[in-house]
């Protein structure tokens, strides 16, 4: 069931249990131990990349399998599976139920992308790019990369940012204490990012996943947000 606006996705490893990955999918609310209904989750990915390791690849992808075939079809939750690679993503499209999910997260798309594009070009699925190689520094490869993919704007949901990636590259780590995410040198990236894709491109853009899972973080969590 796809949805045109955007809210924060949950990223779950594949390798997870079919069971606890439908949890996710499938459950639009929650209720606490005290009653109170609150909302859960709206958007989910499952995760076939750097979540996986190199010898999990085969029980991640029979995870997948498992969830397609389990999913139900009139959900409420948008679902969709980050590919680890394009072979990776080539065995998910042919799984059977996989029409059930509304897209793929494509990484490190400085290559390549039009490759997957034109692989799903006459179905309902939609694409979310992620921006996270050394390259997005470099100015003029970001505009060569918006006219890639402008070309396709018909199936891009949005633009996601691997800050991760990013501070990997500088040889920089999150510090949870104090600093976001924007404070810094990655900072100076993602405000590029958002003026070139953002303003100019006029595509959707997603913040960095936020990573510190803990309750001494939510002050942290509340100010990057902000």
């Amino acid at each position: 069931m796809y949805r045109s606006y955007l809210h924060p996705t949950l990223y779950m490893r594949a390798t997870f249990s079919p069971e606890t990955l439908l949890a996710a999918i499938e459950q639009r609310h929650v209720n606490d131990k005290k009653g109170r209904a609150h909302d859960g989750v709206w958007r989910v990915v499952i995760c076939t990349e750097d979540s996986v390791a190199d010898g999990e690849v085969q029980q991640a992808l029979l995870n997948v399998s498992k969830v397609l075939r389990r999913m139900s079809t009139d959900g409420e939750v948008c679902t969709y599976v980050r590919a680890r690679n394009h072979g990776v993503f080539r065995q998910i499209l042919h799984m059977d139920g996989v029409e059930k999910i509304d897209g793929f997260v494509i990484p490190k798309v400085d290559t390549g992308f039009e490759t997957y594009a034109q692989a799903v070009a006459t179905s309902h699925f939609k694409l979310m790019p992620i921006l996270e190689s050394n390259q997005i520094v470099n100015q003029s490869h970001c505009m060569e990369l918006l006219e890639v993919f402008d070309s396709y704007r018909g199936q891009i949901d949005c633009l996601r940012i691997g800050a991760n990636d990013l501070m990997g590259y500088l040889g920089m780590r999150r510090d949870p204490q104090a600093y976001t995410v924007y404070d810094g040198p990655v900072g100076q990236t993602i405000f590029n990012i958002v003026n070139v894709f953002g303003g100019l491109g006029g595509f959707n853009i997603t913040a960095p996943v936020f990573e510190c899972y803990a309750p001494q973080f939510d002050d942290l969590l509340r100010k990057e947000v902000k």
